[in-house]
């Protein structure tokens, strides 16, 4: 089960780093967007969408390296855990993101037109 839980642990950092590399693109892209509001302008909901990609990462390393103490199936489901950690919070970053990248979209919008 070691060989297991380091191909897991290898694995899903890998996926995870070229997926976090990657998703710099389409956060530097939303700087450009002529209707985004001043958080999406100014980098602030990339950076901390960003940053919480890493974490969920990170977190999602860590408990499948919990696999390691497990033993059986138990390394099994500790292993797809780690990337039910990291899929899941990928889930619920990049919803939090656009949600409120939309918001600040709207805050934008009617700031422009009381302005």
């Amino acid at each position: 089960m070691v060989v297991l839980a380091w191909v897991n642990v290898v694995v899903l950092a890998g996926v995870g780093g070229l997926f976090g590399i990657v998703a710099l693109i389409p956060f530097a892209m939303a700087n450009d967007d002529p209707a985004s509001g001043p958080l999406v302008r100014h980098g602030l909901l990339q950076l901390v969408a960003y940053v919480g990609l890493w974490v969920w990462l990170v977190l999602g390393v860590w408990q499948a390296s919990g696999a390691l103490d497990a033993v059986g199936w138990s390394a099994v489901g500790v292993g797809a855990l780690g990337w039910a950690v990291w899929v899941g919070g990928v889930v619920v970053t990049m919803a939090a993101f656009f949600g409120l990248a939309r918001l600040d979209m709207a805050l934008g919008r009617s700031r422009r037109r009381d302005g």
